[in-house]
């Protein structure tokens, strides 16, 4: 099923990933999310809040309390706050950690499966504007496929 996603940006996913549980998706999601941190703490270092995110909606799978649930909720909006702060390069990078925080106070499954599927987009781009300042283009498939090759990797787990 995922196969065929591969000619399609990730913003058209959306349909084609509602028979995974929006935790699965979650899963994949901060799998492809922590690949970006170490870009975003080579630059930042002393600013820890996309990886606070993303640790934040992995405990939250872990236990979901309510407790976390507000707490991945107020990282959600420190990486609002470090977006702000990083315009023009990582950006992306805390955007996808905020859109990963936000899934534990999602109110249904379909905004849970959006918010992690908003995640996976920015990831996506973030990486192919890493290769345009480069001034390299048409890197689309490539990272297309690197995205769902970890997908594949962590659904098929189920961890």
């Amino acid at each position: 099923m995922l196969d065929e996603l591969e000619t399609l940006p990730p913003s058209a996913w959306g349909d084609r990933l509602k028979t995974f549980a929006s935790a699965d998706l979650l899963r994949g999601a901060i799998s492809v999310v922590r690949d970006l941190l170490p870009e975003w703490k080579e630059s930042r270092p002393k600013d820890r809040r996309p990886e606070m995110a993303v640790e934040a909606a992995e405990e939250w799978l872990a236990r979901r309390t309510t407790n976390l649930v507000a707490h991945a909720r107020l990282l959600a909006k420190e990486c609002s706050k470090a977006r702000a702060a990083s315009l023009g390069s990582e950006h992306r990078i805390a955007e996808a950690a905020r859109a990963v925080a936000q899934v534990p106070a999602a109110r249904s499954e379909e905004q849970a499966r959006s918010l992690a599927l908003e995640a996976i987009v920015r990831a996506e781009e973030h990486v192919l504007y890493r290769y345009a300042v480069d001034g390299v283009y048409g890197k689309e498939a490539e990272v297309r496929r690197a995205i769902l090759a970890r997908l594949r990797q962590v659904l098929a787990s189920g961890a």
